[in-house]
């Protein structure tokens, strides 16, 4: 039998005080992964920023530049927005669910097109390998919206917090197998392209290997943030 936890019953808004008291470890391991990710984020933002900010400034109105702005801002208060939404009671549950998914959206339609553009960059003379992975980000895309989609329709239970119906949860738990496929195919095939340049131009002694490197070092940090919100979105 489910028991209320006791312990803060002094606040009954508080989460402690409405959650059976076998979920009560469970929740607080769900705020420390989110707290940590979103630390992780910031992180992964500030770790690359003088270099990339020295890019933006000769392409300030470049779709590559827009794209990077919302792939960089929008998980930041993605991850603001569900710690607030998890953490405190509001009454327009629906609203809350409408912004977390649109920006989640965001993150994923921008970061996908800068792996995009990521590949056109390194890979010009592979036509099959850009088509492949343009096709690739359209399905994914369309899922990001379909996801959009489904939790703005999906029902939610009339608690003191807001929850969402687990078959909604379920479909959207896909589109995270989906878009990780994606990514790793871009990072394989950038990884792949970026490895033959450094090898045949360091034996040419044409271009210094610090600069493919410093490129695969964006796009690994760029999947290692998507690798952080997606398990943290499957954890969810």
């Amino acid at each position: 039998m489910l028991t209320l936890n006791t312990a803060t019953l002094s606040n009954p808004l508080a989460p402690e005080a409405w959650i059976p008291e076998e979920a009560a470890a469970f929740y607080r391991i769900y705020v420390a992964v989110i707290i940590g990710c979103f630390s992780l984020l910031l992180w992964d933002i500030l770790q690359f920023l003088p270099e990339e900010f020295a890019l933006l400034g000769s392409r300030r109105r470049s779709l590559p530049t827009v794209c990077y702005i919302i792939a960089r801002t929008t998980p930041p208060l993605f991850m603001f927005l569900q710690i607030e939404f998890i953490t405190k009671e509001h009454e327009d549950c629906r609203a809350w669910h409408l912004a977390i998914s649109s920006c989640y959206f965001m993150i994923s339609a921008s970061v996908g097109l800068l792996f995009l553009f990521r590949v056109s960059a390194v890979c010009r003379d592979n036509f099959w390998v850009r088509r492949l992975l343009a096709a690739a980000w359209v399905a994914h895309a369309v899922a990001a919206a379909l996801t959009f989609a489904v939790t703005s329709v999906a029902h939610l239970e009339p608690t003191h917090h807001c929850v969402i119906i687990i078959s909604s949860k379920s479909y959207i738990s896909i589109l995270f197998f989906t878009q990780a496929t994606y990514e790793i195919l871009v990072c394989c095939a950038v990884g792949y392209k970026l490895r033959c340049d450094i090898s045949d131009d360091v034996q040419g002694m044409q271009v210094p290997p610090q600069q493919y490197l410093f490129s695969f070092n964006k796009s690994f940090s760029r999947l290692r943030a998507r690798v952080l919100m997606d398990s943290y979105l499957f954890f969810m």
